[in-house]
């Protein structure tokens, strides 16, 4: 269900579908997980995959049921040059209203927004959380309040939640996100563990690779 959007069948059909990405990475935290700790893997995870690209993933028995990520990388959290979730009409506004080509709103959307638009300065949270100018600021809190909202959506999914994972760029190494954010998902009973489990997309792509030699 959660890979379908409201449009008729023939359209779904034809591939209008939620995809959802960065499965290298989840693939590869929840096989750590299994080694680590089996019986969480086999719990209700929200995992996030936290980088220049971003998103959620709500695992539930070591399976994806749900993911922020859509039917293109542009859909769900702020990312560094991304809106992440945006109301569609805004495409036909840019163009109708704003003046802008199909081609150039596809740049504003991928490349021009995100953490990058908000601040004006730049798409690095390590820069942006150093900084004191405002705008710099309200790319953070957006940010972090994404994560937050979007991670209560995909508890929603699991129908609850046993633990938060940390992974990729920002979401390994900024301390004080992750602290935000769990302190922001206090109303979650009982409160999720939280957990850094640093991703190897790499070696799940040998791992495929090698198991497709073996069978040829």
């Amino acid at each position: 269900m959660n890979r379908r959007f409201a449009v008729p069948a023939q359209w779904h059909d034809a591939g209008l579908r939620r995809y959802g990405f960065h499965g290298l990475s989840y693939e590869s935290i929840v096989a750590t997980l299994r080694r680590r700790e089996p019986a969480l893997a086999a719990g209700r995870l929200v995992v996030a995959h936290l980088g220049n690209g971003a998103s959620l993933c709500a695992v539930a028995a070591g399976r994806s049921v749900a993911t922020t990520m859509s039917f293109s990388p542009l859909d769900g959290l702020t990312m560094g040059t991304r809106t992440g979730q945006i109301d569609a009409a805004v495409v036909f506004w840019l163009v109708r209203s704003g003046g802008l080509t199909l081609d150039a709103a596809e740049e504003l959307l991928f490349r021009r927004s995100g953490l990058l638009g908000l601040s004006g300065v730049s798409a690095d949270m390590r820069e942006l959380h150093a900084s004191p100018a405002p705008a710099a600021r309200l790319a953070v809190d957006h940010f972090v309040e994404q994560v937050v909202q979007q991670t209560g959506r995909m508890a929603a999914a699991l129908r609850g939640i046993d633990a938060l994972v940390f992974s990729g760029g920002i979401g390994e190494n900024a301390g004080w996100l992750r602290e935000r954010v769990a302190a922001s998902l206090g109303w979650l009973s009982p409160a999720p563990r939280v957990l850094v489990v640093p991703t190897d997309e790499e070696a799940v792509i040998a791992g495929h690779v090698t198991a497709l030699l073996g069978k040829h």
